[in-house]
């Protein structure tokens, strides 16, 4: 039995030593650019286990090894801001059907092409008439749209429209980033920014390079006789799910052609983190000279523990880090912590609510908040 208890002693401790040391790289991971560290782009996106398994395990060593206690408490010290970040613990309401009158919503959401938008697959349970009615039923202000499409061919209905007429929006704008040949017609792929607010300009902003790149885009509407910057984008997809083919699309970029060389989910994490880091760099320098109050909604394709997370939220108020509770998944996947999509606000924008919402319409959950602004 004394045998049983020392190896069980003993193997708790060397367990404990290992998750401490495997949170410590996490917190470092946190903090480092990724561009030549492969490590830490993959240790990033284990945090939420470890963080889980650091308290599991000090709560199983305490009674062997009190001192655990006492290292844990300062891992959890230096590493607050991580934790806040990724699983917040704020006790405010969720968004209420209506917004107050006070209060503007909006909404940023990935709608995963809107699915397939010919006519004949427009039924009321498609995924494009769930997604306009999980927006109409929300009743929001401003949406903002990732992986949106507008097709130009025959058989197609136009998704610009449609939003507009279906889910009660007067104004929008369309980034059409890029076009390129699909069935008999043509697909233009962008972001796009639908409001019930004056639109008084709109600019985009190329984040990548390339014949294909993605921008971000921006408008201005006027808000209870204020001025509102809005500015969209969606970072560079990841491709986990694409194969060495997907570079025989009708489209090649960069990141096709390096998919066509490099198979392998960890090659193309580390590859695209490198590029997920030239791209905030890019968005910040032209966030940072914003003088007008600004929301950015976004796809990051990066969980808070990650420093793509840290670069974009420095210096911005996060919806669900000011308002959420929990993990606040927004990607829909066997992993329950991949909170993915964002709302950020300048000094001027004051957080009162936040709800993540599912539906059937895309593999992302709409990310729903409602604010106020500062005068």
């Amino acid at each position: 039995m004394q045998q049983q208890f020392t190896l069980y002693r003993t193997l708790l401790r060397w367990s404990y030593w290992f998750i401490a040391v495997w949170y410590s790289l996490c917190v470092i991971a946190w903090y480092l650019t990724v561009n030549g560290k492969a490590w830490l782009s993959i240790v990033s996106l284990t945090y939420p286990v470890a963080l889980i398994a650091l308290i599991v395990v000090t709560i199983a060593a305490t009674f062997t090894a009190r001192y655990t206690i006492f290292i844990s408490s300062l891992l959890v010290l230096f590493s607050y801001r991580m934790i806040d970040s990724s699983f917040p613990l704020n006790g405010k309401a969720q968004v209420a059907a209506a917004p107050n009158n006070n209060h503007i919503r909006i909404a940023t959401f990935n709608v995963q092409h809107f699915g397939d938008s010919r006519f004949k697959h427009d039924s009321a349970n498609s995924q494009r008439n769930i997604i306009f009615r999980t927006i109409k039923q929300w009743n929001i202000d401003v949406v903002c749209l990732q992986d949106f499409v507008e097709f130009k061919m025959e058989g197609e209905r136009s998704n610009i429209n449609d939003m507009l007429q279906r889910a009660g929006f007067k104004y929008h704008f369309f980034s059409n980033d890029f076009a390129y040949d699909i069935y008999t017609g043509t697909r233009f792929y962008g972001t796009a920014i639908f409001s019930k607010y004056p639109i008084v300009d709109s600019a985009q902003y190329p984040i990548l390079n390339g014949s294909y790149a993605e921008h971000m885009s921006a408008v201005s509407v006027v808000v209870k006789q204020q001025k509102l910057k809005i500015y969209n984008m969606h970072l560079q997809s990841y491709y986990l799910g694409a194969n060495k083919d997907t570079s025989s699309k009708a489209w090649v970029d960069a990141s096709t052609a390096y998919i066509a060389n490099h198979g392998s989910r960890m090659d193309k994490i580390v590859y695209f983190d490198s590029v997920h880091h030239q791209q905030v760099k890019k968005i910040k320098i032209i966030l940072n000279r914003e003088t007008q109050p600004y929301i950015l909604a976004c796809d990051a394709n990066a969980i808070p523990a990650m420093h793509t997370y840290q670069q974009l939220a420095s210096n911005l108020n996060d919806a669900w880090a000011n308002c959420g509770f929990g993990w606040g998944a927004t990607y829909k996947n066997r992993i329950p912590y991949m909170r993915i999509d964002y709302l950020f606000g300048s000094n001027a924008i004051q957080w009162q609510a936040v709800q993540v919402v599912d539906h059937a319409g895309s593999d992302h959950r709409a990310l729903i908040a409602d604010f106020t602004l500062r005068k």
